[in-house]
């Protein structure tokens, strides 16, 4: 599948790309390895994407580029500091005050 959506994940990827109007959030859960975060991380290149196609993000725009560099002024990434650890409450109130920036 193009712009590395696994096979598993294709149907999905197709429903979410297709959307003109997206969720506040999306919740991916499933066992370690099948590949959660790699499709988190293509909706989100396609949803910053200023360009973007059915098959995800271009790659080449403004968008894409402050992405790549791990610049864009609206990446965030929420995860649990160590590994089998719970997101803490102060690494929520730092998101909030990110999103309320």
């Amino acid at each position: 599948m193009a712009n590395g959506v696994l096979p598993w994940q294709a149907d999905l990827w197709r429903l979410l790309a297709g959307r003109q109007q997206h969720a506040h959030a999306y919740l991916l859960h499933g066992p370690a390895g099948i590949g959660k975060r790699a499709l988190a991380e293509q909706l989100m290149a396609l949803l910053l994407c200023q360009q973007p196609a059915p098959s995800g993000a271009c790659g080449h725009c403004k968008g894409c580029m402050l992405l790549a560099a791990h610049t864009h002024p609206d990446h965030y990434i929420l995860e649990p500091e160590e590994v089998d650890k719970a997101i803490r409450v102060d690494q929520v109130r730092q998101l909030v005050g990110f999103v309320s920036q």
